[in-house]
């Protein structure tokens, strides 16, 4: 096997090979390095560089990339010339060979074409001619072309490879990054699409650089993006695989080259047909049999009930999944991706009832779907059907926060918002998802926010003949101007006549978003703001329930009241009373002849008084004898 072959590039005919001491069987051995099958021949490998055997994908020039997927004939290069005029910029430009000036202006190819028909601009690397990261030449190239797309307002299409070589990148190169993400910020704030496609070999630096910031990011099959060390292993736990970038949210999809082209058309169709489908009128109202509470709660838990998914894989004739928020793995509790439904390119964001509990992964991605549906000027479609888990265990702190971050965005999107649901409403995500224009309900579907104290799969842990928490039907949504609208299900329920449903779901959905997108942007973000502020008032029987709502607050205030003042008083004349006593000031004269008196009692008592009188005749008697002999002497 050739050395090239065995280095993953087809090794080429020249009369040079030819020339040298090799045979003639090892010039046109061309096998491939892993399946080992003959590639000459192989006519998916002459027209796609594919192996038809094993399907690997071997490394192309950009000019070869762009003549396989745009339309043919349709390229014009720009900027084919690009040098830098100052010798210590052009030895600085961070390239792998700056000593050749054809060097760089091969290493990004940029210009104009087609793709099914619809105009954008192109940029694709060399992997061979890039060096670790973007240099000042390269990077000027590239921003030169995102200016093209800004300027023009059409989508633009990134072939990402390169950055693998083992060098190192001059000083200017290390800017180039904060001058890309400056660039494509204004494409993202103008509205202009960037659709990213990795192919092999890609470097972190390249993919952090360019890819993160990308609408829309594709791969090849077996596209590895390598470490900052150049080296394709997952031994640190950086994901390499495309199916490691998806499962990490860094990748929305892996397509096949041979597919490459049909994809990216239909993805410019959607992105740049907008949002403007046919016009359907509303159905006709029917008068169904209102299900109670009860009933409903049961019916939109039922397993056998058609899922957000199950409507999506019905209604959309055209599906390009989005998957992740670009910080954390994929959480499958939110699908999301652009879809065409009856003729209407528009964003759809589920809720997944049987993925589990929403995290706040899911929450973000829900999030950035939202604003890639401003971005890309399409109609925002979210489909609510939470988990019933959500009944009995409530959300995270993290989640809350989330959710309230979504429903500002949502309050403030520039597209129409029309909000579905189809099962269950709860929790901080399922209520934050009815942030939209248009809310409308199947008939079984109910709005509630149960206690965590609930048990059982479908009802609440009842507290004498009350339900512990709210659960509201579609009718009574609509009833109370919280809904606007209410979609008819197959009798008794969704889960009959599944297709049937899932058709007037699609119906009703299309014609919420071509009413709404009738009018401007400026007259629906009013018209939004207006319904949210007046949400739950709208109509005479919410206003009614309002006032009633205060009412019985005041009568419960004033009820509390009364009961307070009434214990106090029950308090008060059940208290014993406890007997006042004064403190009065003694007589000092009575508390000495008290004294006195107890002295003498004392005295009495022990016999010492008559001691002390004898003791005192006894001394007087002395005394007397001694007061006589004195005046004789």
């Amino acid at each position: 096997m050739a050395s090239s072959a065995a280095e993953g590039r087809p090794r080429s005919l020249t009369l040079d090979a030819f020339e040298s001491d090799a045979t003639l069987d090892e010039v046109l051995d061309l096998s491939c390095p892993g399946c080992g099958a003959d590639l000459l021949g192989d006519d998916l490998f002459d027209s796609h560089r594919v192996c038809g055997n094993c399907q690997r994908h071997f490394p192309m020039r950009p000019r070869e990339r762009i003549a396989l997927l745009a339309d043919a004939n349709s390229f014009v290069e720009t900027n084919q010339v690009l040098m830098s005029i100052d010798p210590v910029r052009f030895g600085d430009a961070g390239q792998g060979e700056t000593s050749a000036s054809d060097a760089l202006a091969e290493a990004v190819v940029t210009g104009v074409a087609t793709f099914g028909g619809r105009e954008a601009v192109v940029i694709a690397m060399d992997d061979s001619l890039i060096g670790p990261m973007l240099g000042a030449v390269t990077g000027e190239k590239t921003l030169a072309a995102f200016e093209l797309a800004l300027q023009r307002r059409i989508p633009c299409i990134l072939i990402i490879s390169g950055g693998t070589a083992r060098v190192d990148p001059g000083t200017l190169a290390l800017v180039q990054h904060n001058r890309l993400a400056a660039t494509m910020a204004r494409l993202h704030v103008s509205g202009v699409p960037v659709i990213g496609v990795v192919t092999h070999p890609t470097s972190a630096s390249m993919f952090q650089s360019l890819a993160s910031h990308c609408d829309l990011l594709v791969a090849e099959p077996g596209a590895r993006v390598g470490g900052w060390s150049g080296v394709f292993s997952s031994e640190t736990g950086d994901p390499s695989t495309p199916e490691d970038l998806m499962a990490s949210g860094l990748l929305d999809s892996v397509v096949s080259r041979v597919a490459l082209r049909g994809f990216l058309g239909r993805l410019m169709d959607l992105i740049r047909g907008g949002g403007q489908g046919e016009v359907l009128a509303p159905a006709a109202k029917s008068e169904p049999a209102l299900p109670s509470s009860r009933e409903a709660l049961a019916a939109a838990q039922r397993d056998t009930r058609p899922t957000a998914r199950d409507i999506i894989t019905d209604i959309a004739s055209l599906w390009i999944p989005v998957r992740g928020d670009r910080l954390e793995r994929d959480d499958d509790a939110v699908i999301g991706g652009i879809a065409r439904v009856r003729n209407t390119a528009l964003v759809i964001v589920a809720l997944d009832r049987k993925a589990g509990l929403p995290t706040l992964s899911s929450v973000r991605k829900a999030t950035r779907l939202a604003r890639l549906a401003g971005h890309l000027d399409l109609p925002l479609l979210i489909l609510v059907d939470t988990p019933p888990a959500a009944l009995r265990r409530p959300a995270t702190f993290p989640v809350g926060q989330g959710a309230a971050q979504l429903a500002s965005v949502l309050s403030l999107l520039p597209v129409p918002v029309v909000s579905v649901v189809v099962g269950l409403a709860a929790g901080p995500l399922g209520l934050a998802a009815l942030q939209a224009d248009r809310v409308i309900m199947q008939t079984n579907a109910v709005m509630c926010n149960l206690s965590p104290e609930v048990h059982g799969p479908h009802v609440g842990r009842r507290r004498g003949n009350e339900e512990v928490g709210t659960v509201a039907p579609a009718h009574e949504c609509v009833r109370l101007g919280i809904a606007d609208a209410v979609i008819d299900e197959p009798k008794p329920a969704a889960d009959v006549d599944p297709e049937s449903a899932n058709r007037m779901v699609e119906r009703a959905a299309i014609a919420a978003i071509s009413d709404v997108g009738a009018s401007g942007q400026r007259r629906l973000l009013d018209r939004r703001e207006l319904r949210l502020r007046t949400l739950g008032q709208s109509t005479p029987e919410g206003r009614a329930a309002a006032t009633h709502e205060v009412i019985d607050l005041q009568n419960w205030q004033r009820s509390l009241s009364e009961t307070i003042d009434e214990w106090r008083d029950r308090w008060e004349q059940h208290r014993p009373m406890a007997t006042r006593k004064s403190i009065q000031r003694p007589d000092l004269g009575e508390l000495a002849a008290r004294l006195r008196a107890r002295r003498t009692e004392l005295l009495e008592r022990t016999g010492i008084q008559e001691r002390i009188a004898s003791l005192e005749v006894e001394l007087r008697a002395r005394q007397g004898g001694r007061d006589q002999e004195s005046p004789t002497e």
